[in-house]
């Protein structure tokens, strides 16, 4: 504003990346998202969320042979285990909600209407499950043949689901990435995850053995 300077013209408010709708918009998403603190409540219901998840998901997965609990991890010291928890934590729990949830589901501030939001929640559900064969396809390929196997898409699609609950409810990214890395880390180090996606062999022994 110009005050009382007749040389300094007023500026129409603008937003950031405003010129760009789409970046504007999915900018506000992301704002809205990671600053929006869960309450008490919201908390607790995550950790309902996520224990109701681990009741459907630990019997089924191990009554469909994929889920198991292995004695040991070979070859992989405390240390490289710590720094995949770690690692989890950023990928894929953080960078795959930012994705699949805060950029493709209306924040709950925005007030759609419910069936546009039970819209995008689907859209988003079936591009967040894709996602992981493709994956395997190209960038990860470690995730060949598990990220194609139907259990492991179905166990997928439940926690896409629990998460996108979780954001729905809190307005937060936060519950549903700590809710994500959780279910990662313990089907990892707990279920059989490593294994399958790095089968014990002396190679691969030698590889991690190595990152010490």
């Amino acid at each position: 504003m110009g005050g009382w300077d007749p040389d300094i013209a007023p500026l129409a408010p603008t937003e950031l990346f405003g010129q760009w709708p789409l970046v504007s918009f999915s900018f506000s998403r992301l704002i809205a998202g990671t600053t929006t603190l869960p309450t008490q409540s919201g908390w607790v219901w995550s950790g309902v969320i996520l224990i109701l998840y681990g009741l459907i998901a630990w019997p089924w997965g191990y009554q469909q042979g994929f889920l198991s609990m292995p004695k040991s991890i070979p070859g992989i010291s405390p240390s490289t285990q710590l720094r995949l928890v770690l690692k989890s934590l950023f990928m894929p729990a953080l960078i795959e909600e930012f994705l699949f949830r805060c950029l493709l589901l209306p924040h709950p501030q925005e007030g759609v209407w419910w069936l546009t939001q039970a819209a995008w929640s689907g859209f988003s559900l079936l591009i967040f499950v894709l996602y992981h064969p493709l994956n395997a396809r190209t960038f990860y390929k470690a995730g060949n043949p598990t990220f194609f196997n139907p259990t492991f898409l179905a166990l997928a699609a439940l926690l896409g689901v629990a998460c996108t609950v979780t954001y729905r409810f809190t307005g937060s990214i936060w519950p549903g990435t700590i809710i994500h890395w959780i279910v990662v880390v313990i089907w990892l180090l707990c279920l059989g995850g490593l294994q399958r996606l790095h089968p014990p062999t002396i190679s691969h022994s030698t590889k991690y053995q190595k990152t010490d």
